[in-house]
């Protein structure tokens, strides 16, 4: 049998980069434990937004000073990015109890504002008996810029550390571990 010609191609070429045709995005995420006793290979994953989620990071109004929070339920989509554990274990957005992303236009410049964000998750997964399985805290900072030609964000960038722990199999032991959720326009 004669060997088929198959273009090759990156399987993953929308993850991080660009918009799709119907506004939405894949956001790229990595999260890395920082323990020394444990090191792990980082887990990869992606967080995909509608366009319409996508438009929160966006400010309602680009003028320097301008503040505005983005809903709980599309920063609860980020829960991946709460723990370097696989994802059997990786936290649900149900699991969240205290959510808080907010953003700031920090400069307008060149037909451009740069964005700032700020944001704090916490998770705690709970046995059917009520004792705490998981819990996981996650401090995000960053930025990205957003073009007011097109009203679109042209890149965001998101780095954080955190901590999770197991009481049922290291009691008292918080592990620190770091995230990078990053995305950038263009097309993939």
């Amino acid at each position: 049998m004669a060997a088929r010609d198959v273009a090759r191609g990156k399987a993953d070429r929308e993850r991080g980069k660009g918009f799709r045709a119907d506004g939405s995005v894949s956001l790229a995420e990595y999260v890395r434990r920082r323990d020394r006793d444990q090191i792990k290979s980082p887990v990869i994953s992606t967080v995909n937004l509608t366009g319409k989620e996508f438009a929160y990071f966006g400010p309602p109004k680009a003028a320097p000073g301008e503040t505005w929070l983005v809903p709980d339920a599309v920063a609860k989509k980020f829960c991946r990015a709460a723990s370097p554990m696989c994802y059997q274990h990786a936290p649900q957005p149900k699991w969240f109890k205290d959510i808080n992303l907010k953003a700031r236009v920090v400069k307008v410049e060149d037909g451009r504002a740069t964005l700032d964000y700020e944001g704090r998750l916490s998770s705690e997964r709970l046995w059917q008996n009520g004792k705490v399985l998981s819990e996981q805290e996650l401090t995000l900072r960053d930025e990205g810029v957003y073009d007011l030609a097109t009203k679109k964000i042209q890149s965001l960038l998101l780095m954080g550390s955190g901590t999770f722990c197991w009481p049922e199999e290291n009691p008292g032991k918080r592990i620190p571990f770091d995230a990078l959720i990053e995305w950038q326009s263009g097309t993939p």
